[in-house]
C-alpha cells in the first residue's frame, strides 16, 4: 500500500520504503476491505479516537450516514459499544435504507425533515438518550441541516467537520459556544497522514484485524479485472468505460481494479 504521492498508473515502480505500508496478511482480511481501507474506514477510525474518549454506551450524533465514512463510523462504534443516531436524506425507498444501516449497527436512523422541528427531535433524541449528553458530532454535510444538529449535542461537546456536500456554510449559534463549550474541529485525513506517519502503521494493523475478525462489512463494490496479458489498448479501454459509467452517475459503488500477473 503505497502514498498518494508515489503514483498509480504504472506497473512497477522503485520507491522509498517509508512510502510504503504493509497490510497485515490476515486470514478473514478480504481483497476488498484490504484495498478501501486507507480512506473511508480510516477517516471514521480518525473521527471517533482523536478528538475525544468516549465510553462504551455513550452517543453520537453524525449526517451523511449512508455515505462510505457514515457506514463506516456505524460500524467502527458498534464495535466499540457507543449508540449512534444518523441523520440521512428522505427518499422513497428509506424504510429500506433504514434497515440497511440498522443491520449495520445504527442505533437510531432519522431523516433530515425531521430536524425542521426542533422540539419535537429534542425530545426524541432525549428520550433515547435517556437524557444523556451527546459528546461527538460528525459532520460531512454543512448548512441548515448541520447547524439543526448541532444544537442537539450536550455540554462540553465536539462537532467534527470533515465533508461540505451541501456546498453551504456551517453556522454555529453563539449560544452553543458559551453556554454548551461546543468546541468546532475540522479534520482532513490527508494531513492527518502527512502529521501522522508513525500513527499509519498502526492504524493499518488496527483496522485490518477489525476487518478479518468479521466485525467490518465490505463496502459495496464492483471488481474491474485487467487481465495480464490484456494489451494496452485493452486495459485503457475497460477503465475508460468504468470511467465513463462514474461520470454520468451510473456507478454507486466502490470500484477496484484488479491487475491480474503475466506468466513472464
Amino acid at each position: 500500500m503505497g502514498a498518494s504521492q508515489v503514483g498509480t498508473w504504472r506497473s512497477a515502480a522503485n520507491v522509498r520504503e517509508g512510502h510504503l505500508l504493509k497490510v497485515p496478511r490476515l486470514e478473514g482480511l478480504s481483497e476488498v476491505n484490504a484495498a478501501t481501507m486507507m480512506v473511508n474506514p480510516a477517516t471514521a477510525h480518525c473521527l471517533l479516537s482523536h478528538f475525544i474518549t468516549l465510553e462504551s454506551g455513550q452517543w453520537i450524533v453524525q449526517n451523511g450516514a449512508n455515505s462510505a465514512v457514515g457506514q463506516a463510523v456505524i460500524q467502527l462504534a458498534r464495535n466499540a459499544g457507543l449508540k449512534t443516531i444518523n441523520f440521512v436524506r428522505g427518499r422513497d425507498d428509506i424504510d429500506v435504507l433504514k434497515q440497511e444501516l440498522e443491520d449495520l449497527g445504527a442505533t437510531h436512523v432519522v431523516t433530515y425533515d425531521e430536524l425542521t422541528d426542533k422540539k419535537a427531535i429534542k425530545a426524541k433524541v432525549k428520550e433515547w438518550t435517556n437524557g444523556q449528553d451527546i459528546r461527538l458530532g460528525l459532520n460531512c454535510v454543512g448548512g441548515e441541516s448541520t447547524t439543526a444538529m448541532a444544537g442537539l449535542l450536550g455540554s462540553d461537546a465536539h462537532l467534527v467537520t470533515y465533508g461540505a456536500m451541501a456546498k453551504r456554510p456551517l453556522s454555529l449559534p453563539a449560544s452553543l459556544l458559551i453556554f454548551k463549550n461546543l468546541t468546532s474541529h475540522g479534520f482532513w485525513l490527508s494531513r492527518w497522514y502527512k502529521d501522522n506517519v508513525e500513527g499509519q502503521t498502526r492504524l493499518v494493523d488496527e483496522l485490518a484485524r477489525t476487518m478479518a475478525s468479521g466485525k467490518f462489512k465490505e463496502p459495496k463494490h464492483e471488481i474491474v479485472q485487467i487481465k495480464g496479458e490484456a494489451s494496452e489498448e485493452q486495459a485503457s479501454s475497460a477503465i475508460r468505460e468504468v470511467f465513463q459509467r462514474i461520470a454520468l452517475g451510473a456507478v454507486k459503488k466502490k470500484v477496484i481494479l484488479k491487475v491480474e500477473g503475466t506468466d513472464e
